[in-house]
């Protein structure tokens, strides 16, 4: 799954053609990450970041779980000479706008209903621009059935 939701975050472009990001990594710790400066134009970072089972059934059969996944996707947009961050934010508008409209709506693999929209907000300021992180939701179904005897 994750593999298929850096891959779509990687092909996003511009009008022009030219990539959005130059980069799209996956990382486990976003303290890590947030501490750092943004090593690039625009970059982005798949996070997961939990996951919610739900007990549809539990019998003698058998078990069914819905799985909830929650994962994020970290921006860093790097903004120089923006003091009031007018331009980081109109930057950052953009990218949300076009992720937000990628993802919503996209199953990130085989048996994955699709995304929905989940929270975004200011991670940290870098000393050379701005980490944002925007959530997304996707749900599949886990299934386990118990040999009978």
């Amino acid at each position: 799954m994750y593999k298929n939701i850096r891959q779509r975050t990687q092909d996003l472009r511009f009008d022009d053609g030219q990539l959005k990001f130059d980069w799209v990594k996956s990382v486990l710790s976003v303290t890590d990450v947030q501490k750092k400066d943004i090593p690039g134009r625009y970059v982005a970072y798949v996070v997961p970041v939990r996951t919610d089972p739900k007990n549809l059934l539990n019998d003698e059969c058998g078990s069914i779980e819905e799985i909830t996944t929650t994962f994020g996707i970290l921006i860093g947009i790097k903004s120089i000479n923006d003091r009031d961050g007018e331009k980081g934010n109109e930057i950052l508008q953009d990218l949300l706008a076009c992720l937000q409209t990628s993802f919503i709506g996209f199953s990130p693999d085989r048996g994955y209903r699709a995304c929905t929209l989940g929270t975004g907000q200011l991670i940290s300021l870098a000393s050379n621009g701005i980490w944002w992180m925007q959530h997304f939701k996707t749900t599949h179904t886990l299934e386990s059935t118990y040999e009978q005897y």
